[in-house]
């Protein structure tokens, strides 16, 4: 056979575009089957949402660095608080619900997408949870202690609203849009 008689492969068909990249939250929060359109300022129950948000992670932030257990005793008062008592995690889920709420109220200032806003305030309420049953073991020792008399400090309490309020922004920036 010579070069000009040898089988030629067939042309490979025109292949389609690939599809273009929605421009809508993804994951729990986004909607499937929507059209791309660019993200635009937050309104509504979103906006109050990121607000929420917003204030709550503030809150559980400062409230890291106030009391959560005051112990009083005759030779006087003793405060326990700060990254000990709240450990981490809170930090952490503090700075996850100030970001996810200026990323709600301006889209494209938090270059990372973050996780769904609700679960960051679920989490926070775990953290919650096991820092009370803490507290309340610390509670009971004190009580055993003649003489000595325990309180939960105002940092738990602090913590408390902060993360109702990022749960309360979480629920309305990841549904806000779907309630009518």
């Amino acid at each position: 056979m010579d070069d000009d008689q040898q089988p030629r492969m067939p042309e490979p068909p025109d292949m389609p575009p690939p599809p273009a990249q929605s421009l809508q939250p993804r994951g729990m929060s986004g909607q499937p089957g929507g059209a791309a359109v660019p993200a635009g300022p937050a309104t509504g129950r979103i906006r109050t949402g990121a607000y929420l948000m917003l204030i709550g992670g503030a809150i559980v932030l400062l409230s890291t660095f106030l009391p959560r257990l005051t112990v009083t005793t005759t030779a006087g008062t003793t405060s326990f608080g700060g990254l000990q008592a709240t450990g981490f995690g809170t930090l952490i889920l503090a700075g996850f619900a100030v970001a996810k709420g200026f990323e709600a109220l301006r889209p494209g200032t938090v270059p990372m997408r973050l996780g769904s806003p609700i679960i960051t305030g679920v989490f926070m309420a775990v953290l919650l949870a096991f820092r009370w049953s803490d507290l309340q073991d610390g509670l009971d020792q004190a009580a055993g202690i003649p003489g000595v008399t325990a309180s939960i400090g105002s940092g738990f309490w602090l913590n408390v609203v902060g993360t109702v309020l990022v749960l309360g922004g979480g629920a309305l920036i990841q549904f806000g849009d779907r309630v009518r």
